[in-house]
């Protein structure tokens, strides 16, 4: 049966036309112009079986283009819904952090992972994972909720308390958001906000994977950077080194390096 994965805009096939990846492709773009859709509208759409489709569904929404709904309807995922800024200070920033994070990561032996926030998600350019059974695995290259995550909160933390509220957490209406599960009210979300403001930092267990804490800091003297923050992530049996002296010391002397390398405004 010829499927609706031809060439529409007719122009010449490459010739290493490859068919998984065109049909995943396919259904990305169909997920991006419609409304949330059932997965038996997704197989109307594109003449595959549905074992097919939702095996192709189930890697996209694992690698963040789709998002499966409580109504198990899906729908584009952050990876297509929040793009990064790029620039040259951002590829300095992934190129220069690299090595201390990694530096971090051998002396605590936890995972630790670099994000910039876009809009209200934040992706991880650098996750490292620990060293120190059991650990937590690498999220890199992964988009989440800011609110799900230690560094997300820290970033989220600077902004004016009217955007919080009317922006980002008013149009989080959905009860089953991870924004709502976690913080019911409003209220709740902003004595979070106060407390990561007053301490300076985030430390949480559960948001982003229960069995999981994690500490969060932002970074400074990024210009042309969406905001940058560094976390520590570690399964809760071992929790105690997130609040250690010799943890926080070596999170500052891992942010002082990478920020020593941010290009200064003319």
């Amino acid at each position: 049966m010829e499927s609706t994965m031809e060439n529409l805009d007719f122009r010449a096939l490459p010739n290493t036309f490859i068919q998984s990846i065109d049909r995943a492709l396919l259904i990305v773009k169909i997920l991006r112009d419609s409304a949330p859709l059932p997965l038996q509208e997704i197989t109307a759409r594109t003449d595959l079986s549905p074992s097919t489709c939702h095996r192709i569904l189930q890697m996209l929404v694992y690698r963040d283009f789709a998002v499966q709904l409580d109504d198990r309807r899906y729908t584009v995922g952050p990876a297509v819904t929040a793009p990064l800024r790029v620039s040259d200070e951002f590829h300095a920033l992934q190129e220069n952090a690299r090595e201390p994070l990694r530096r971090l990561v051998e002396e605590i032996g936890e995972t630790c992972n670099l994000m910039v926030r876009t809009g209200t998600s934040v992706r991880i350019v650098i996750s490292i994972a620990g060293s120190t059974e059991p650990y937590v695995g690498s999220r890199e290259n992964a988009v989440l909720p800011a609110a799900t995550t230690a560094g997300g909160l820290t970033l989220l933390a600077q902004l004016p308390d009217e955007w919080l509220i009317r922006v980002f957490y008013n149009q989080q209406r959905d009860p089953a958001s991870p924004l709502r599960r976690h913080f019911p009210t409003a209220a709740d979300f902003m004595r979070m906000m106060e407390q990561v403001r007053f301490d300076g930092y985030a430390q949480v267990s559960g948001l982003i994977e229960r069995g999981v804490d994690a500490l969060g800091f932002s970074l400074g003297r990024f210009q042309s950077v969406e905001p940058v923050a560094l976390s520590v992530a570690t399964p809760s049996v071992g929790a105690a080194v997130l609040s250690a002296t010799r943890t926080h010391e070596a999170i500052a002397r891992c942010t002082a390096e990478i920020e020593e390398h941010a290009p200064r405004p003319d």
